[in-house]
């Protein structure tokens, strides 16, 4: 039960009709019941979004007692509710609420929204913070919820820590127990994209439409929307002198942003995740609990651990005679190149001449820089907000139009 609000309403009034029309004290009653109850505890990295799936738990066990959402004193005959509340999903269910109130009491920003609650209304929600999370960028990005506790797992080679964000589930009985898992897969599937498209892990190159750089971000623009999982960044051939100590990971969620807008406006784009590299770390992950969707990805090398004494030993070397060039505006004295120059691509970064990455070609003289997503094609279709949008769309729908006239001709030659 996630994903957009008239999704989520009907899904419910579903599930509630389900129930109703259910026998009484039936299989189907008492695997419903259990399979939602052990859903609770793996609810709350979805924020506000997994409101409608709490309620519904909620009507079922007040209508259990007779005073349901049902009115009239009827309870539907939902006292199976009760009866499928087993021990292990009380458990549960009441571990997971004891450990979110304990982080919600110990968050830093815990005494500011205490003293602004009984200041400002909050019906329709303020946030104050600022750390990357998957929920909190999906409420920022136009993609629904609400601000999550939970961040992305991060891990790095050579030692950095990784943390992880695990759904707890459990059943009395074996029906209980596929239920649960066809109920969650359900669940993931809806909002992440198609269930019989497994995750895979790709290179940038056959994924992105378009990329650019600036001196220290790849940028890339995707050929299509897709449902990313995790990100990984691999750092081959990191030389000495330089070496990454922290990265972040920002998606841009607007399809009809051209590559050039998205270099140039920050505001397109939410942060993901932040990453810190101890020396000499060859490789970052970062695992998303929650898939996101993407429509551009952006790598940001945002700190480095310099090594003083390898950088004393560098000598600038002119890249057509090679001979040592001492002119502080990098001119060889022998040829007149600029020794500032890419090697790969001859631009020159005038505004940034120690860049990590060659704003022209991408190219670093400090490391082989590989970004790699475990992605699979995104479900649905953005929002229609916009005049641009709109045209995108019927230009969409004219091109599907196109293709689905030509397979029906096709059909229909071959059955003659």
């Amino acid at each position: 039960l996630v994903g957009d609000v008239p999704c989520l309403a009907a899904a419910a009034a579903a599930a509630r009709a389900a129930w109703r029309t259910a026998p009484a004290a039936s299989p189907e009653r008492q695997a419903m019941a259990a399979a939602l109850f052990a859903m609770l505890p793996a609810l709350p990295p979805y924020g506000a979004q997994a409101g409608e799936a709490m309620e519904l738990a909620r009507w079922l066990l007040s209508s259990a007692e007779g005073g349901g959402s049902g009115g009239s004193g009827d309870s539907y005959g939902v006292g199976d509710a009760a009866t499928a509340m087993s021990a292990e999903a009380v458990e549960g269910l009441t571990a997971a609420l004891m450990r979110h109130a304990a982080a919600l009491a110990a968050h830093p920003n815990a005494g500011t929204y205490a003293a602004l609650r009984s200041l400002i209304d909050n019906d329709g929600g303020y946030w104050l913070e600022t750390s990357p999370g998957p929920v909190a960028a999906d409420v920022f990005g136009g993609g629904g919820g609400g601000e999550g506790g939970s961040s992305a797992s991060v891990s790095a080679a050579a030692g950095s820590s990784s943390g992880t964000v695990a759904a707890t589930t459990a059943a009395t009985a074996a029906a209980t127990s596929a239920a649960t898992t066809a109920a969650t897969a359900a669940v993931t599937a809806a909002m992440t994209g198609d269930a019989a498209t497994p995750f895979r892990k790709h290179k940038l190159d056959p994924l992105r439409a378009e990329m650019c750089y600036t001196e220290r971000a790849v940028v890339a623009r995707l050929a299509q929307r897709s449902s990313v999982k995790a990100v990984t960044v691999n750092l081959h051939d990191a030389g000495r002198s330089l070496q990454v100590r922290r990265l972040a990971i920002y998606r841009a969620t607007l399809a009809t942003a051209e590559i050039s807008r998205l270099r140039a406006d920050r505001s397109l784009w939410q942060r993901v995740a932040t990453v810190e590299l101890p020396p000499g770390a060859t490789e970052a992950v970062v695992e998303l609990p929650i898939p996101l969707v993407f429509c551009g990805v952006m790598v940001e090398f945002c700190g480095f651990h310099a090594n003083l004494q390898a950088q004393a030993q560098e000598v600038l070397q002119c890249p057509r005679c090679s001979r040592h060039v001492t002119d502080k505006h990098g001119v060889c004295r022998h040829c007149r190149e600029n020794a500032h120059q890419c090697r790969h691509c001859r631009n020159i970064n005038y505004e940034h001449l120690d860049a990590f990455i060659c704003n022209e070609c991408g190219h670093c003289r400090h490391a082989r820089v590989e970004v790699s997503l475990t992605a699979r094609p995104a479900q649905g279709h953005p929002r229609v907000t916009c005049e641009e949008d709109a045209a995108r769309a019927v230009s969409e729908l004219e091109g599907e139009s196109a293709a689905a006239a030509q397979a029906r001709d096709t059909v229909a030659a071959l059955r003659r």
